[in-house]
């Protein structure tokens, strides 16, 4: 199993919360490793982060970013750019999987991460990312793939060739099957085929 770690401290941008911290830390993961079709395994100690990959998200899109209650979602342009980020690893075919670790517990790379986080809160105050503007360059590149992409039929009309293009909507289920299940993590463990998945 190959191992990639990339060690990056700063600081939160925007108004500093844990959660939001958490995500951002996620959101540079994303933002700092290839989208490639082999699976992505995060570790993290943020049951929040992984309730909102794994319960919230769905809904979320299906309801058009709202609560079950109708309600705003907090960090909601954050949450926007990661849901697109994930998005775009989907559509090239890459699963995800965050794992939940004990935090504090001795865990290298966990305790690594707990002191950049720590290094980062003494650097300078950042403003808010304009998530709005990344999550549309995101979705630009997605709208690239998908041309090159797209199902493509050709048609004759009057004797000229027309391409069409199909469209497909998107379902949000389509987070839910990206995501790794602990019994696909653990047969690529066991069989060392990062492929199949």
């Amino acid at each position: 199993m190959m191992v990639f770690v990339r060690n990056i401290s700063e600081r939160c941008p925007g108004t500093p919360t844990n959660n939001r911290a958490e995500l951002i830390a996620i959101i540079r993961v994303f933002e700092t490793t290839q989208v490639s079709r082999k699976p992505l395994l995060i570790l993290t100690d943020s049951s929040y982060s992984i309730d909102c990959f794994e319960k919230w998200l769905p809904g979320w899109i299906r309801r058009g970013f709202r609560t079950s209650k109708g309600g705003d979602i907090k960090n909601l342009g954050l949450i926007q750019y990661l849901a697109a980020l994930l998005k775009e690893r989907g559509m090239a075919g890459q699963k995800i999987k965050l794992q939940h670790v004990r935090g504090h517990s001795g865990i290298p790379g966990n305790d690594g991460a707990d002191a950049l986080a720590v290094a980062g809160c003494t650097l300078p105050e950042l403003p808010d990312r304009d998530w709005e503007a990344l999550r549309l360059e995101v979705e630009e590149r997605m709208l690239k793939m998908d041309m090159t992409d797209a199902k493509k039929v050709e048609v004759t009309v009057e004797e000229k060739k027309v391409m069409i293009v199909e469209e497909e909507d998107v379902d949000p289920s389509i987070y839910e099957d990206m995501i790794l299940d602990d019994d696909e993590l653990a047969e690529m463990g066991r069989t060392g085929d990062f492929d199949k998945y």
